[in-house]
Protein backbone atom coordinates (compact mmCIF):
# COMPACT_ATOMS: atom_id res chain seq x y z
CA UNK A 1 0.00 0.00 0.00
CA UNK A 2 1.56 3.38 -1.21
CA UNK A 3 2.17 6.17 1.62
CA UNK A 4 -0.17 8.36 0.04
CA UNK A 5 -3.20 5.93 0.36
CA UNK A 6 -2.62 5.82 3.71
CA UNK A 7 -2.78 9.82 4.03
CA UNK A 8 -6.18 10.90 5.79
CA UNK A 9 -8.79 13.44 5.05
CA UNK A 10 -9.13 16.56 6.64
CA UNK A 11 -12.92 15.94 6.98
CA UNK A 12 -11.65 12.21 8.87
CA UNK A 13 -9.26 14.71 11.29
CA UNK A 14 -11.94 16.63 12.46
CA UNK A 15 -14.17 13.84 12.96
CA UNK A 16 -11.59 12.42 15.06
CA UNK A 17 -10.72 14.98 17.07
CA UNK A 18 -14.33 15.73 17.57
CA UNK A 19 -14.56 12.58 19.34
CA UNK A 20 -11.75 13.05 21.14
CA UNK A 21 -12.58 16.39 22.42
CA UNK A 22 -15.93 15.04 23.52
CA UNK A 23 -14.02 11.92 24.99
CA UNK A 24 -12.04 14.93 27.45
CA UNK A 25 -14.94 17.10 28.22
CA UNK A 26 -16.72 13.52 29.30
CA UNK A 27 -13.51 11.92 31.19
CA UNK A 28 -11.34 14.86 31.91
CA UNK A 29 -8.93 13.16 34.50
CA UNK A 30 -7.61 11.18 31.45
CA UNK A 31 -6.22 13.94 29.64
CA UNK A 32 -2.50 13.33 30.90
CA UNK A 33 -2.30 9.89 29.46
CA UNK A 34 -3.51 10.69 25.91
CA UNK A 35 -0.68 13.75 25.39
CA UNK A 36 0.48 12.10 22.60
CA UNK A 37 -2.57 11.72 20.70
CA UNK A 38 -3.49 14.99 21.11
CA UNK A 39 -0.01 16.30 20.29
CA UNK A 40 -0.82 14.53 17.13
CA UNK A 41 -4.35 15.66 16.35
CA UNK A 42 -3.24 19.38 16.92
CA UNK A 43 -0.58 18.89 14.35
CA UNK A 44 -3.18 17.07 12.05
CA UNK A 45 -1.08 14.19 11.59
CA UNK A 46 -1.97 12.59 8.22
CA UNK A 47 -0.44 9.50 9.01
CA UNK A 48 -2.47 8.49 11.97
CA UNK A 49 -3.80 5.76 10.61
CA UNK A 50 -0.25 4.56 8.86
CA UNK A 51 0.83 1.30 11.06
CA UNK A 52 4.63 2.28 9.49
CA UNK A 53 3.65 5.66 11.75
CA UNK A 54 6.36 4.89 14.80
CA UNK A 55 5.02 8.56 16.43
CA UNK A 56 1.86 6.46 17.26
CA UNK A 57 -1.20 5.25 15.27
CA UNK A 58 -5.26 4.40 15.66
CA UNK A 59 -6.32 1.45 16.57
CA UNK A 60 -9.89 -0.04 17.59
CA UNK A 61 -11.13 -2.73 20.08
CA UNK A 62 -13.89 -4.18 20.87
CA UNK A 63 -15.52 -5.22 24.48
CA UNK A 64 -17.89 -8.08 24.25
CA UNK A 65 -20.11 -8.09 27.77
CA UNK A 66 -22.29 -10.92 28.64
CA UNK A 67 -26.25 -10.36 28.81
CA UNK A 68 -25.62 -9.74 32.66
CA UNK A 69 -22.94 -6.88 32.64
CA UNK A 70 -20.46 -8.83 34.44
CA UNK A 71 -18.23 -10.63 32.05
CA UNK A 72 -16.50 -9.73 28.67
CA UNK A 73 -14.84 -11.45 25.82
CA UNK A 74 -10.94 -11.83 25.94
CA UNK A 75 -9.10 -13.82 23.27
CA UNK A 76 -5.45 -14.48 23.22
CA UNK A 77 -2.82 -12.47 21.32
CA UNK A 78 -0.88 -14.57 20.14
CA UNK A 79 2.53 -12.13 19.33
CA UNK A 80 2.10 -10.22 22.85
CA UNK A 81 1.24 -13.17 24.86
CA UNK A 82 -1.62 -11.52 26.50
CA UNK A 83 -5.65 -11.57 26.95
CA UNK A 84 -7.00 -8.87 25.46
CA UNK A 85 -10.12 -7.65 23.70
CA UNK A 86 -10.25 -8.49 19.92
CA UNK A 87 -9.24 -5.25 18.11
CA UNK A 88 -6.29 -4.20 15.57
CA UNK A 89 -5.41 -1.56 13.35
CA UNK A 90 -7.99 1.01 10.75
CA UNK A 91 -8.06 0.48 7.31
CA UNK A 92 -7.24 3.85 4.99
CA UNK A 93 -10.21 6.11 6.07
CA UNK A 94 -11.79 3.76 8.31
CA UNK A 95 -12.93 5.56 11.15
CA UNK A 96 -12.55 3.94 14.76
CA UNK A 97 -16.04 2.73 15.70
CA UNK A 98 -16.27 1.25 11.94
CA UNK A 99 -12.78 -0.52 12.96
CA UNK A 100 -13.89 -2.20 16.20
CA UNK A 101 -16.82 -3.93 14.13
CA UNK A 102 -14.93 -5.38 11.53
CA UNK A 103 -11.92 -6.45 14.05
CA UNK A 104 -14.45 -8.35 16.12
CA UNK A 105 -16.24 -9.78 13.74
CA UNK A 106 -12.82 -10.77 11.72
CA UNK A 107 -11.38 -12.27 15.34
CA UNK A 108 -13.96 -13.73 16.34
CA UNK A 109 -16.80 -14.91 14.22
CA UNK A 110 -19.11 -13.14 15.87
CA UNK A 111 -21.47 -11.33 13.18
CA UNK A 112 -24.77 -10.14 15.17
CA UNK A 113 -23.79 -7.81 17.77
CA UNK A 114 -24.58 -3.82 18.14
CA UNK A 115 -23.02 -0.92 20.55
CA UNK A 116 -24.35 -1.22 24.25
CA UNK A 117 -26.80 1.10 24.57
CA UNK A 118 -24.33 3.81 26.63
CA UNK A 119 -23.50 4.82 23.58
CA UNK A 120 -26.80 5.91 22.80
CA UNK A 121 -26.38 8.60 25.60
CA UNK A 122 -22.67 9.23 25.13
CA UNK A 123 -21.55 9.58 21.67
CA UNK A 124 -18.05 8.65 22.22
CA UNK A 125 -15.73 5.23 23.18
CA UNK A 126 -15.55 4.26 26.18
CA UNK A 127 -12.67 4.21 26.72
CA UNK A 128 -9.20 5.67 25.16
CA UNK A 129 -5.58 4.88 25.74
CA UNK A 130 -1.76 5.09 24.45
CA UNK A 131 0.11 2.15 25.03
CA UNK A 132 3.75 0.67 23.91
CA UNK A 133 3.79 -1.53 21.38
CA UNK A 134 7.19 -3.62 21.38
CA UNK A 135 9.20 -4.04 18.05
CA UNK A 136 8.26 -6.50 15.69
CA UNK A 137 11.07 -8.46 13.68
CA UNK A 138 8.72 -10.65 11.50
CA UNK A 139 6.94 -7.51 10.19
CA UNK A 140 9.75 -4.74 10.37
CA UNK A 141 8.05 -2.30 12.56
CA UNK A 142 9.61 -0.39 15.20
CA UNK A 143 8.55 0.22 19.12
CA UNK A 144 5.54 2.32 19.12
CA UNK A 145 2.26 3.67 20.40
CA UNK A 146 -1.13 2.67 19.56
CA UNK A 147 -4.23 5.18 20.07
CA UNK A 148 -6.89 3.08 21.25
CA UNK A 149 -10.70 4.05 20.78
CA UNK A 150 -12.56 0.84 22.87
CA UNK A 151 -16.48 0.25 22.28
CA UNK A 152 -18.64 -2.01 24.53
CA UNK A 153 -21.24 -4.07 22.42
CA UNK A 154 -23.59 -6.67 22.83
CA UNK A 155 -25.20 -9.29 21.32
CA UNK A 156 -27.89 -8.55 18.99
CA UNK A 157 -30.96 -10.93 19.46
CA UNK A 158 -31.17 -14.15 22.21
CA UNK A 159 -29.29 -16.19 19.77
CA UNK A 160 -25.72 -16.36 20.94
CA UNK A 161 -23.87 -19.58 21.99
CA UNK A 162 -20.03 -20.12 22.51
CA UNK A 163 -20.41 -22.30 19.30
CA UNK A 164 -20.78 -18.86 17.22
CA UNK A 165 -17.05 -18.16 18.12
CA UNK A 166 -14.67 -19.00 15.11
CA UNK A 167 -11.25 -17.28 16.35
CA UNK A 168 -8.53 -16.18 13.96
CA UNK A 169 -5.70 -18.59 14.83
CA UNK A 170 -3.40 -15.72 13.16
CA UNK A 171 -4.01 -13.76 15.62
CA UNK A 172 -5.25 -15.60 18.19
CA UNK A 173 -5.38 -19.00 19.87
CA UNK A 174 -7.99 -19.39 22.69
CA UNK A 175 -10.96 -17.54 23.72
CA UNK A 176 -12.77 -17.19 27.40
CA UNK A 177 -15.35 -15.15 29.35
CA UNK A 178 -13.87 -13.41 31.92
CA UNK A 179 -15.76 -11.54 35.21
CA UNK A 180 -15.39 -7.67 35.56
CA UNK A 181 -14.43 -8.96 39.46
CA UNK A 182 -11.60 -11.29 37.97
CA UNK A 183 -10.63 -8.54 35.95
CA UNK A 184 -10.50 -5.84 38.83
CA UNK A 185 -9.04 -8.13 41.73
CA UNK A 186 -6.46 -10.42 39.65
CA UNK A 187 -2.91 -9.99 37.50
CA UNK A 188 -4.48 -8.95 34.07
CA UNK A 189 -3.63 -6.40 32.07
CA UNK A 190 -3.42 -2.88 33.64
CA UNK A 191 -5.76 -1.01 30.80
CA UNK A 192 -8.10 -4.31 31.23
CA UNK A 193 -8.04 -3.67 35.13
CA UNK A 194 -9.07 -0.31 34.55
CA UNK A 195 -11.52 -0.65 32.20
CA UNK A 196 -13.19 -3.61 33.66
CA UNK A 197 -13.43 -0.93 37.29
CA UNK A 198 -14.71 1.90 34.58
CA UNK A 199 -17.65 -1.33 33.22
CA UNK A 200 -18.22 -1.46 37.45
CA UNK A 201 -18.62 1.85 38.37
CA UNK A 202 -20.54 3.39 35.03
CA UNK A 203 -22.79 0.28 33.67
CA UNK A 204 -23.35 -1.68 37.33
Amino acid sequence: MSTDSMLLTPQFLREVSSEFQNYLSTFPDERDKLKILAKQLGEEDRRLCDRKNMTGHLTASALLLNADADAILLIYHNFLKLWLQPGGHLDPDELPLTGAFREFREETGIANIRLHPWHERNKIPFDMDTHAIPANEKKNEGSHFHHDFQYLFVVDGDSYSDEMIKIDLNEVSQYRWVSIAELIEKDHDDRLKRVAAKIKNTLC
